[in-house]
């Protein structure tokens, strides 16, 4: 967020996703991350191998990742997954 319009081009620079010019406007506020999930989470996923196998998860459905050394637990929309590997390891 900046005063200053002439900023906006560098956010290019750092791939950002939204400008928001003061004043700021609270629908402004409330759409930008809406719109960035929807750009950048619902379409994507992560491979996630289970013990029936390997399952595809949407990242939208992922409230939350919390890893310990080998042991990544994933909470979902759903339920909680917890995997035996790294979460460095989770590949989309």
């Amino acid at each position: 967020m900046s005063t200053n319009r002439e900023m906006a081009p560098r956010g290019y620079e750092v791939a950002a996703a939204r400008y928001l010019a003061k004043p700021l406007q609270a629908e402004q506020l409330r759409e930008a991350p809406l719109s960035c999930r929807k750009t950048f989470c619902e379409k994507k996923e992560i491979l996630l191998p289970t013990t029936k196998g390997q399952r595809r998860i949407p990242l939208s459905d992922i409230l939350y990742v919390e890893a310990m050394e080998r042991v990544t637990k994933l909470a979902l929309t759903d339920r909680l997954e917890e995997v035996s590997m790294k979460f460095s390891d989770l590949r989309g």
